[in-house]
């Protein structure tokens, strides 16, 4: 298995050895029994693609967290960092169907899944917000350091230019041959799609339905 070489020591450690998401106890997972729990439910829920996004995601956000000395790359931080990391996409599958936008039926599946392991509600709160504005371009970077490590690490992840440079090409390389990448942008944006259609009174299952009513139409949206 290859092996991390990168000056972000805690991100390296947990890519050594057997890292593969195809093994149920993947090395790049942390031991303690919150981050384990929590890769068991994304394990069983998330398509492979988005596991291995999510997986990365953590990976980075590890990187991101020591590169800016932020705080969620100590070791007592990691179970609720890896949670938020797991947990980013859940709110695309079939059992986070619901009436909110997916980001936020994926934070509040977290919150759900912290609660049955008694974690304080202000450490709940950060994992919800992290997740929830994920998406939101210069909200997420600001609004919490731990909602800025995984905004970044997503956009890591998305190979947006300058979030490349900042760990550096040669790091992200060499997690994709631990993690292999697949295409997390096609079948996130298919998980979208199908999830609005399933959901056809949410504004996104509006728009949806409105795009397919109104083919030839060329304008906004009329559901916007």
């Amino acid at each position: 298995m290859a092996e991390i070489k990168t000056s972000f020591r805690g991100a390296r450690s947990f890519l050594d050895g057997d890292g593969s998401s195809s093994d149920p106890n993947p090395s790049c997972v942390p031991p303690d029994s919150l981050s384990q729990a929590a890769h068991a439910v994304a394990r069983s829920e998330l398509h492979l693609d988005i596991l291995n996004h999510s997986l990365r995601t953590f990976v980075y956000a590890v990187a991101i967290s020591e590169r800016e000395d932020l705080p969620w790359h100590e070791q007592e931080n990691l179970p609720l960092l890896f949670t938020a990391a797991i947990f980013h996409d859940m709110g695309t599958t079939t059992s986070c169907d619901g009436p909110q936008r997916f980001e936020v039926e994926g934070a509040d599946a977290a919150v759900s899944f912290l609660n049955q392991h008694e974690i304080p509600e202000a450490k709940k709160h950060e994992v919800w917000v992290a997740i929830a504005v994920h998406t939101c371009s210069g909200i997420a970077e600001r609004i919490s350091t731990l909602a800025r490590a995984i905004r970044l690490a997503v956009l890591v992840d998305f190979k947006r230019s300058d979030m490349v440079e900042l760990l550096g090409s040669e790091m992200i390389d060499q997690v994709e041959q631990v993690l292999p990448r697949g295409a997390p942008e096609k079948v996130l944006g298919d998980a979208v799609v199908e999830q609005a259609t399933r959901q056809p009174t949410t504004w996104p299952g509006q728009l949806a339905r409105s795009t397919r009513e109104h083919s030839d139409w060329q304008g906004v949206n009329k559901e916007f």
